[in-house]
């Protein structure tokens, strides 16, 4: 007959033993995707905003008007001036949409969650921010400011 090996009881960790860290590498390269992608995104506006000044006049951007005459624009010109950097635009945009979610998913899983709540943040107000600080690059170096 054949008998069973009896084993011991395994022993269950202590009562109040932390969690193991988790690593804040996810947030890290979240916050960093939204930091590079910003940059560029403000130098795109810039580059943006000057095609557009440099086809249309810086006139016709200062006059105070809403509207602008395009009847003296080429819209060849115009979008061959602008044609790079929408693009540039484009894939920083989806560059900070990918940094932005990596952030949100370290700070759901507690990898890293003020670093990801940082680049959230970040995520949120870079885009406008860089927007307003490329046009007033653009019409600073036009002479409208």
């Amino acid at each position: 007959m054949m008998t069973t090996p009896v084993y011991p009881a395994g022993s269950a960790p202590a009562y109040g033993t932390p969690p193991a860290k988790k690593s804040p590498v996810l947030a890290i390269v979240g916050l960093a995707l939204i930091v590079i992608a910003a940059v560029i995104f403000t130098y795109c506006s810039y580059l943006l905003y000057q095609g557009i000044i440099q086809v249309v006049g810086v006139g016709a951007l200062t006059s105070g008007s809403y509207t602008i005459d395009m009847s003296n624009v080429d819209p060849t010109a115009l979008q061959s001036a602008i044609m790079g950097p929408v693009v540039g635009l484009g894939l920083t945009a989806l560059a900070g949409i990918v940094g932005f979610v990596l952030s949100i998913i370290a700070t759901v899983r507690k990898q890293g969650r003020g670093i990801g709540i940082v680049g959230i943040i970040l995520g949120i107000i870079a885009p406008v921010v860089g927007f307003i600080i490329g046009a007033a690059m653009a019409l600073s170096a036009a002479g409208a400011v």
